[in-house]
């Protein structure tokens, strides 16, 4: 008679994955709703999952978790909007889905490796105060 116990099963990755079409549902609610405050609960219910599973199969498949896929459509938003807006960073951080302007800096700090004052005027094109060429 084997009296010794069974090795723990390792989980299969099958367990946790999420279905392509169901994965693509998700990518583009998360594009259309960005700006919102979206909870985790509310993106595992467009995967049919539970949050716990969901945020698995999103790791798995995707290399990150679903809050770093929120946050990067945020900062690109951002960018744009620091581009081409005349809104303050403040208003644009708030637009696109940050509760505080501290977070919303923080956050582009860290993602995009400079402020977003910073940013905004490293984009724009200086506008020149020259006048000879109208001579």
């Amino acid at each position: 008679m084997n009296t010794k116990p069974a090795p723990p099963r390792a989980p299969s990755p099958q367990r946790y994955s999420i279905a392509p079409a169901r994965l693509k549902a998700v990518l583009r609610f998360m594009d259309a709703h960005f700006a919102e405050q979206l909870s985790l609960r509310d993106l595992a219910k467009v995967a049919c999952r539970s949050p716990w599973h969901f945020n698995r199969a999103f790791r798995q498949a995707m290399g990150f978790p679903p809050y770093r896929y929120l946050i990067d459509r945020r900062i690109e938003h951002a960018k744009a909007l620091l581009r081409e807006s005349d809104a303050t960073v403040a208003e644009i951080g708030r637009r696109v889905g940050f509760r505080s302007p501290r977070h919303f800096a923080a956050m582009f700090q860290r993602l995009a490796g400079t402020s977003p004052g910073r940013f905004r005027h490293a984009a724009r094109p200086a506008t020149s105060t020259c006048r000879e060429g109208l001579r």
